[in-house]
């Protein structure tokens, strides 16, 4: 039973969403320590008790769990922009990897099952890379504002996480 009463400590979303990058680090590291000693060998000695090592990994996924709750409560009020920029940066990959070949090609026989035999010729591209780029640029910029936005947010609204 957990009646005993929880401390909570507040600070700016920033400095929250820097502890929790921080609690992520050392769960990374215990979930690897862990996974070092809880298969030995039998019959020879774990180099560090394992029942210790796994109570701290417990207590770590608690912390982060509870830190990536708060946060994203503290974050409703940005939910749109960081929504928006879930899209913009899958447009802005999209856009990255986009074929834009143009011009004449060597000019060879293909074979393939999905188009038969054939000779492939000259490519005209809708989008060209100069027209690439600028969709890139444009939307690299509106992550850029995007970003200011979320940082400005981040800054200025605090977060109370339960330690």
């Amino acid at each position: 039973m957990e009646n005993e009463m929880k401390a909570t400590k507040k600070m700016t979303i920033a400095r929250a969403l820097k502890e929790k990058e921080r609690i992520a680090r050392k769960l990374r590291g215990a979930r690897d320590m862990f996974s070092r000693v809880n298969s030995v060998l039998a019959g020879t000695n774990r180099p560090l008790d394992a029942e210790e090592v796994h109570a701290s990994v417990q207590r770590l996924q608690k912390q982060y769990l509870e830190i990536k709750k708060a946060i994203a409560v503290a974050n409703a009020g940005i939910s749109a922009q960081l929504t928006e920029m879930l899209v913009v940066r899958a447009e802005k990959e999209y856009y990255e990897k986009l074929d834009c070949k143009e011009g004449s090609s060597q000019g060879a026989w293909e074979s393939s099952a999905s188009y038969g035999r054939g000779y492939t010729g000259p490519y005209d591209a809708y989008i060209n890379e100069s027209k690439r780029q600028e969709i890139v640029a444009a939307l690299e910029q509106r992550l850029d504002d995007l970003q200011d936005e979320v940082d400005a947010f981040n800054a200025t609204h605090s977060v109370e996480i339960v330690v």
